[in-house]
């Protein structure tokens, strides 16, 4: 017979997966009440909005495609026209695609809930724990200057040498297993952030194996680390945020350690407290993808935010990326919205705030 304590944990699992099911209904019918209040809506010239349904995590650009993946899958893209070619088909069932990367070898890699899945256009790879990966669950895919393909998951940091797959976690050196993004800057330092609810930090690895590490204590707007972005050598932007906190923080590289430099918040011209995405276009323009509030563009002193609007297909921007055309692609809670180059280009902008 089963213990009391045990049958009160199965309770408390069922509920904690039926008030999930009931959010994600919750979303989803709200979603489509939207969506058909702004069917009729008539977009701006050079804006496109496709892929409805789905929250687009994740985009890789390969030749004229574009790859899009979600909670639902990995869609195929023409880049050019910004059709919906066809949904992916995998050997193995694959859905909460978090990551999808193009590699220096024209291979498509897919990090989703039960692992990562490599394509290299005939046939089909699965990575799983615990043979090469620390955790199943993964969060996001990296390429360094080497060719080394990152892979972050909920137990760890993931690489490999040509021979092994090899693991980074806590006993390494990193703050929290955890890991949510990835990035290699031009300083020779390898940064890991962590979205861990209480204990998120960055976690930076220098060239010479030395860690630093920074969080709210060291001045972080916010623990839970969403993105990087470097910017020219020896600066780097992290992006932060939980719920309505948060915010972007800019880091410099000074001899042997980084420095957090500055703090942007809302009344600096952020589109929303939470950071949710960050891209630098070809422009030079900084994007600021939030949480619930659109996307910040910043052209030196200027700022310029875009909500549904102007637009979107949704405020939550969740990835940006753009094309070998200049065009901008927002995946979003809710689709894509694509922005062409010349739109890019003329984006209004407002002066900069005293």
């Amino acid at each position: 017979m089963p213990r009391p304590n045990r049958i009160w944990s199965m309770w408390f699992l069922l509920l904690v997966l039926g008030a999930g099911i009931f959010v994600l209904t919750m979303i989803d019918k709200q979603l489509e009440e939207r969506r058909e209040q702004t069917a009729l809506m008539a977009l701006p010239d050079g804006w496109h909005v496709l892929l409805r349904a789905e929250n687009v995590m994740s985009m890789a650009e390969m030749g004229d495609r574009i790859w899009a993946g979600g909670r639902r899958g990995v869609y195929e893209i023409d880049r050019q026209t910004a059709e919906v070619i066809r949904q992916m088909e995998f050997p193995w069932p694959v859905a909460y695609v978090t990551s999808v990367l193009v590699d220096d070898q024209e291979r498509l890699w897919v990090g989703y809930e039960d692992g990562v899945v490599v394509w290299d256009g005939s046939t089909f790879t699965h990575l799983t724990a615990p043979d090469s990966l620390p955790d199943n669950r993964v969060n996001t895919l990296y390429q360094d200057s080497s060719g080394l393909i990152w892979v972050g998951t909920w137990g760890g940091a993931a690489f490999h040498d040509g021979l092994d797959w090899n693991w980074i976690t806590t006993e390494d050196g990193l703050a929290t297993n955890m890991v949510n993004a990835i990035m290699e800057d031009n300083v020779d330092s390898l940064w890991f952030g962590a979205y861990a609810v209480p204990d998120g930090a960055v976690s930076i690895r220098h060239g010479d194996g030395t860690w630093q590490y920074f969080t709210t204590a060291e001045g972080l707007p916010n623990d839970n680390v969403t993105a990087f972005l470097e910017v020219e050598p020896g600066v780097v932007w992290v992006g932060t945020g939980f719920y309505t906190r948060g915010g972007a923080a800019l880091f410099a590289h000074s001899g042997e350690t980084w420095t957090l430099e500055n703090i942007m918040e809302k009344e600096d011209g952020l589109a929303g407290e939470k950071v949710r995405s960050l891209y630098q276009d070809d422009l030079g323009s900084l994007w600021f993808g939030s949480e619930f509030d659109g996307v910040m563009i910043m052209r030196g002193g200027n700022r310029t935010i875009l909500t549904e609007d102007d637009g979107l297909s949704h405020q939550e921007i969740l990835s940006i990326l753009q094309d070998a055309d200049g065009d901008i692609w927002l995946g979003t809670l809710d689709g894509i919205t694509k922005l062409d180059n010349e739109v890019v280009q003329e984006l209004p902008r407002t002066p900069e705030k005293p």
